[in-house]
């Protein structure tokens, strides 16, 4: 069966400019709850009729934030109900400044993705219309306990070590004679906000995960960063590192970008190089089935974000937890099951 997916994000992950944060999750929680969306045929919200939803992305400059955002409005808008869809471009007063139009506008329901670093200050904000009696739904970073609705969340640990995992097969298969440490590994990696870095962090684990891997280099870029500058780090760890296998990312956008640098190197066999991301857009689940026959070295990401999970929440169907928040689980994308997320 085919799921629908979001085309990250963005993308950022895609991805949030490099996304902000993967797209959703607590930070090295323990075990998550997963939790269950509700009759998805239900047409009506739990306060019935149609409403007007105010939709805040961090970006729409990236394939899988853009068509993730596309998919929510249209499923809202399905139903009847008035979508007002911005960006805040990555930028906190932005953010703020919306949530605060979106208030005077006599939205019903505001959805926003906050932007890490000042989660807490938009807490507040949320808090206050709350307050107001506008249903607030909080989607990637983590604001404070009681400010919002419905806060839809994944597990960065997991998205992370989850890349991690991906990589550590690959080698073990690609390699199976290869020496400890003999697998020279690159991280490019985004620690702007606490769940990216949790995110990033959980990238090292490729070591754990097979004794072959080594990290020999990392380049940590914020949010937004320019592509130019990824392309950059990966020519210079190629510089100084010729015998560079493997490419662990942070987010999808990073990963496409690495895999255009990598395929115009003569000098490397293609057979023998991979790139693991974050985020599942179309472009990249393509760029994953042509890695079968080496057109591309990107060998998996993994997938989150549904359009589905998101238009529950924002509704009020999820069922959440006791701190009202819902867990959507975070599922690998590799060669061998890719089919499943591509869209005919």
């Amino acid at each position: 069966m085919k799921r629908r997916i979001v085309a990250v994000f963005m993308s950022c992950m895609l991805t949030v400019g490099l996304m902000t944060g993967c797209t959703m999750g607590p930070s090295g929680q323990g075990e998550t709850k997963e939790t269950e969306i509700t009759e998805a045929t239900e047409k009506t919200t739990e306060d019935g009729g149609s409403q007007k939803i105010g939709l805040i992305y961090p970006a729409l400059n990236s394939e899988f934030l853009a068509a993730q955002a596309k998919g929510v409005t249209d499923l809202l808008e399905a139903e009847g109900h008035t979508v007002e869809l911005v960006s805040s471009d990555n930028d906190s007063a932005k953010e703020l400044q919306q949530l605060e139009t979106f208030a005077s506008m006599g939205m019903d329901r505001i959805m926003i993705f906050p932007i890490g670093a000042s989660a807490g200050e938009v807490g507040t904000t949320l808090q206050k219309q709350r307050d107001q009696g506008v249903h607030i739904t909080v989607v990637g970073n983590r604001v404070t306990d009681g400010t919002f609705d419905c806060e839809l969340l994944i597990d960065y640990q997991e998205c992370g070590e989850s890349t991690a995992k991906m990589a550590a097969d690959w080698i073990e298969k690609t390699f199976p004679d290869a020496e400890d440490g003999g697998i020279k590994v690159g991280l490019i990696v985004t620690t702007a906000s606490t769940e990216s870095k949790t995110q990033s962090e959980a990238l090292y684990k490729v070591e754990e995960y097979t004794s072959k891997a080594k990290v020999v280099e990392t380049y940590d870029y914020p949010f937004g960063e320019n592509v130019s500058k990824i392309q950059d780090s990966v020519e210079i760890m190629l510089e100084n590192n010729p015998d560079l296998k493997v490419l662990l990312t942070y987010s999808e956008l990073q990963a496409i970008t690495a895999n255009e640098t990598i395929m115009t190197r003569s000098e490397i066999d293609k057979s023998e190089f991979g790139i693991f991301g974050s985020g599942s857009s179309q472009s990249i689940c393509k760029l994953i089935k042509d890695s079968t026959e080496d057109k591309t070295v990107i060998r998996g990401s993994n997938s989150y974000g549904r359009i589905e999970s998101m238009v529950g929440a924002i509704l009020g169907r999820v069922e959440l937890d006791e701190n009202n928040i819902y867990y959507e689980s975070v599922e690998n994308v590799t060669a061998e099951n890719v089919d499943d997320f591509i869209e005919e």
